[in-house]
């Protein structure tokens, strides 16, 4: 008889429940907006492949949309012409345009409402050198799920 409980509270967590305007998915709460269900969309800028295929793996695994881009230049294009991200995970290191001038760009003539969190493998970086550069935040590489979860919880007005 417990068994079975622990069973349907399992799979009841995974799924989607409605309850007073608020959808709980995997351990958030996402407050709707109307009638329309809030779809957080993230943007990715790595040019390590395998760095994008977790994130994205990742946003997938909590119901998020996720658009990537290989470097600064890719992602300051993909914010003017794609725009309406929640948030972009932006690494300071790339060829063609670094992390550093592609979020300058992006907060000075595209937007500056979208949260832009650093990722790094440099060993010295912390969250006072990010806001330094210009960004919201820092997640190090390599990134964890639960790391990830908690940067999307405070930086798109999530409840845990």
């Amino acid at each position: 008889m417990k068994l079975n409980r622990v069973v349907k509270i399992l799979i009841i967590r995974r799924e989607i429940v409605k309850k007073n305007d608020i959808i709980s998915t995997r351990g958030f709460q996402i407050k709707k907006k109307g009638n329309n269900h809030m779809k957080i969309r993230a943007l990715v800028v790595d040019d390590d492949k395998t760095q994008l295929k977790l994130f994205i793996s990742f946003l997938k695994k909590l119901n998020f949309e996720g658009n990537t881009a290989a470097n600064g230049e890719e992602a300051v294009d993909k914010m003017k012409n794609d725009g309406g991200y929640d948030i972009c995970f932006m690494d300071i290191q790339m060829p063609v345009m670094d992390g550093v001038e592609a979020t300058k760009i992006i907060k000075e003539e595209i937007t500056k409402d979208t949260p832009i969190i650093a990722i790094t493998a440099m060993p010295d970086f912390n969250y006072d050198k990010s806001v330094e550069m210009g960004m919201d935040d820092y997640l190090g590489k390599p990134v964890a799920l639960e790391q990830l979860k908690e940067v999307i919880a405070r930086h798109c007005n999530l409840e845990r």
